[in-house]
C-alpha cells in the first residue's frame, strides 16, 4: 500500500494473487481514504520497492484497486483564487501561505460561503472558487464575527436576524466537513434549520464602530464632488474642529481620511473618494446603510492599528472579495498609535494617533502650518483629557446622541 504519492523504502512481501474483478470497497472505507488524501491499494504477487529510487514495482499480473476518485485535489492557495484578496492586518509582510494566520472574514466572503452551502446555483461559475476557499480554511483559525455583526445590522437601526443566523449556520456546517465532503460535487445542498440557530451580536454598541460611523457621516456632510481647492481646505478645517469639539477623539483613520480627501495630492484624493464611495445627491434613510457599510470597512481595517502594537498576536489577515476594502490596507498601513500614560499612574493610559502621512496638494502647500496647528490642537486636548481622566469619547449614550444628530444633519445636507 502506498499513500500520499510517496513510497516507503521497504520491500513488500508477496501476497496471494486475487481476481481483477475484486468487488468495489464499501463507501465508508472509500470516503475515509479520500479524507486522508490519495491512496491506492495494490494486490498481487511480485510487488516490490526499489531502495535507491523509491519506485514501486507492480507486475502486470497484479490487481489494482483505486480506492479514491483521484484522491488528491489540486486546490489553489487563497492568494491565487480569482477575485479574492488576502489583506494582512498586523504585519507589513505580504501574506505567506506557509505561516500560521488567523483569518477574519469580510461580509462578501461569508455571504458567498452561505450561498455555497445553501444555494450554490446563486454563485454560478464562482461556486468552484468558493469550494477552493473553503478547502483552504479547513482546520485553520477563522473568525466570522465582524461579518456576522454587519449581516445582523445592515444599518445602525435595522436588524436581519435570519440572514446572520443562516450565515453562521453555513459557516459551522462547512468548517466541520472533511476535504472529501467539500470536494464532492454530488453532495446534496444543505438546508438551514432555524432550530439550530445561535444568537449573533451587532456592533452598534461598540464605541469604535460609532466613532467611524459618526466620522463618515460628518465627512459626507462636508464633501462635494465639485469642491475647489479653497473649499476643500475649509472642509478639512471644519472636520478637524469637529473631531476636537464633538467627537473628542484624535482618531488616526479619520484624520488621514480627511487629509487625503481634501488636502492631499490628486492620487490620494481620488483614492480616498473611491474608498468612501460617496455619491452625489441627497442622503436618505434608504441610503444611510451605505455609509454604515463604509464605517464597517474602516472599523475592520482599523483593527491593524491595535494589533500592530501586540507582537505576540499571530498574523491576522482579512479575506474579502471587495477590492475597495482591500485597497484600504495600503491606504492606512503607515498609521501608527502610541501609548500615553495618564498622570502619575503608570498603569493607566490610552492609545492615540501619533503619525499620519501628509503629502500636500501642490496648490495647498500653504496649508502645512495650519495642518500642523490643527493636529497640535488635537494632541493638546488629548493630554488635557488624560490628565482629567475624561473618558467621554467612550461614553455610549453620548456617542449615540452624536450619531443621531449627524444622521439628521447628513440628510439635510444639499
Amino acid at each position: 500500500m502506498a499513500g500520499g504519492g510517496r513510497a516507503a523504502h521497504v520491500h513488500l512481501q508477496p501476497v496471494p494473487s486475487v481476481s481483477a474483478c475484486h468487488p468495489r470497497p464499501e463507501a465508508a472505507w472509500e470516503e475515509a481514504l479520500q479524507a486522508s488524501g490519495s491512496c491506492a491499494v495494490v494486490l498481487g504477487t511480485g510487488i516490490g520497492v526499489d531502495d535507491e529510487t523509491g519506485a514501486v514495482g507492480i507486475p502486470a499480473t497484479a490487481a489494482v484497486l483505486a480506492a479514491t476518485d483521484a484522491g488528491s485535489w489540486a486546490v489553489p492557495e487563497l492568494a491565487d483564487i480569482p477575485g479574492l484578496h488576502v489583506v494582512p492586518l498586523n504585519s507589513f509582510r505580504p501574506y505567506d501561505a506557509m505561516r500560521p494566520v488567523t483569518f477574519v472574514l469580510d461580509t462578501s466572503v461569508l455571504i458567498a460561503m452561505q450561498r455555497f452551502c445553501f444555494a450554490p446555483e446563486r454563485l454560478g461559475t464562482k461556486a468552484e472558487d468558493m469550494r477552493h476557499v473553503v478547502m483552504n480554511l479547513l482546520g485553520r483559525d477563522v473568525l466570522p464575527g465582524p461579518a456576522l455583526s454587519q449581516l445582523l445590522q445592515p444599518t445602525r437601526t435595522s436588524t436581519q436576524t435570519r440572514a446572520a443566523q443562516e450565515a453562521l449556520s453555513a459557516f459551522d456546517l462547512l468548517m466541520a466537513r472533511s476535504r472529501a465532503e467539500i470536494m464532492d460535487k454530488r453532495r446534496p445542498r444543505d438546508t438551514f434549520e432555524p432550530a439550530h440557530a445561535r444568537d449573533v451580536t451587532g456592533m452598534a454598541h461598540l464605541p469604535q464602530m460609532l466613532w467611524m460611523y459618526a466620522g463618515v457621516l460628518r465627512l459626507r456632510q462636508l464633501w462635494s464632488p465639485s469642491q475647489k481647492l479653497p473649499d476643500r481646505a475649509q472642509s478639512f478645517e471644519t472636520f478637524m474642529r469637529w473631531l476636537r469639539d464633538d467627537l473628542r477623539l484624535n482618531a488616526a483613520l479619520l484624520v488621514q481620511l480627511a487629509f487625503n480627501l481634501w488636502i492631499s495630492d490628486n492620487a490620494a484624493h481620488h483614492q480616498a473618494s473611491r474608498l468612501l464611495r460617496f455619491r452625489a445627491g441627497p442622503v436618505t434613510d434608504a441610503t444611510l446603510g451605505r455609509l454604515w457599510g463604509t464605517a464597517f470597512d474602516l472599523f475592520l481595517v482599523g483593527g491593524q492599528v491595535d494589533a500592530m502594537q501586540v507582537p505576540q498576536v499571530i498574523d491576522v489577515a482579512i479575506l474579502t472579495f471587495d477590492r475597495g476594502l482591500a485597497g484600504m490596507r495600503n491606504f492606512f498601513e503607515h498609521i501608527s498609535i502610541a501609548e500615553i500614560a495618564s498622570g502619575a499612574e503608570a498603569d493607566s493610559g490610552f492609545a492615540w494617533n501619533s503619525r499620519v502621512k501628509l503629502d500636500l496638494h501642490p496648490g495647498l502647500k500653504h496649508m502645512r502650518g495650519r495642518v500642523a496647528e490643527l493636529a497640535g490642537d488635537l494632541h493638546t486636548d488629548m493630554f488635557l483629557r488624560l490628565a482629567e481622566k475624561d473618558t467621554s469619547a467612550f461614553d455610549e449614550a453620548r456617542l449615540l446622541a452624536l450619531v443621531e444628530r449627524e444622521e439628521s444633519l447628513v440628510k439635510e445636507a444639499p
